[in-house]
């Protein structure tokens, strides 16, 4: 059993100090995650008890002795579980309600599909001057994507401003799931103010919920506020994202 089950299995028998399963019934309302958890963990425990249930009426064929204790049996069952039953009706009802009613839109799936619609293939650009750059680009949209980090990391470190650079390997970052990379190269693409259009402020926010640590659905959502106040790159993306977040 993980840890994860063993706390919860903890709170159903009664093992949990009271003030520890305080936090247990809000994190059932504020963690969906959790809530899930607790969900599954119901079920198998309802599977369990219908059978034990089931395997002590098969007994009970064995006579009336037998009969009779096994009603005991029974009846004893039951009792230990009625302290655990207003307490699975709330972790569902709250689960349920959660997902039903409040549960907000998944900022992974946000993120999701527009890393699909978006950066699948990169834009190859026509200068003679970027050869290297170009060769980066198609091995990127060939998904070589080992290749395209040697030759996107060869051309930062001769031209560490190049903001095509800093782009693509922030985009390189994001679909290889390098998240923590993703986010601090696109944090340093924001910061370049000579870009007039700078899509580094919405593609910072993608790779927050992308990652979806704590805190980053609130970082996320400040920036795209920025961005939309701004009128800046994405803003369409980030009013419509707002509304879902």
């Amino acid at each position: 059993m993980n840890s994860m089950l063993e706390y919860i299995d903890d709170y159903f028998t009664g093992q949990l100090p009271a003030e520890e399963k305080e936090r247990f019934a809000k994190r059932c309302e504020q963690d969906n995650s959790f809530a899930q958890e607790v969900a599954n963990y119901i079920s198998v425990r309802k599977a369990v008890k219908a059978q034990l249930l089931e395997n002590l009426q098969s007994r009970s064929q064995g006579g009336l002795t037998v009969a009779r204790n096994n009603d005991v049996k029974k009846k004893s069952l039951v009792v230990r579980m009625m302290p655990y039953v207003s307490a699975v009706a709330a972790c569902l009802v709250l689960y349920l309600g959660w997902v039903f009613l409040f549960k907000p839109t998944d900022t992974t799936k946000l993120a999701d599909n527009y890393i699909q619609s978006n950066f699948q293939q990169l834009s190859v650009t026509m200068s003679d001057r970027q050869d290297s750059l170009q060769l980066g680009i198609a091995a990127f949209n060939r998904k070589e994507y080992e290749k395209a980090s040697r030759v996107f990391g060869d051309l930062a470190q001769r031209d560490p401003a190049n903001t095509e650079v800093i782009k693509n390997i922030g985009i390189l970052y994001l679909v290889e799931g390098k998240y923590d990379s993703a986010v601090h190269q696109f944090d340093k693409l924001s910061r370049l103010e000579e870009l007039y259009y700078n899509p580094g402020p919405l593609y910072k926010a993608i790779s927050l919920m992308k990652r979806s640590a704590p805190g980053d659905k609130e970082a996320a959502r400040k920036i795209l506020e920025n961005i939309q106040a701004k009128k800046g790159y994405g803003s369409q993306e980030a009013e419509t994202w707002l509304k879902e977040l």
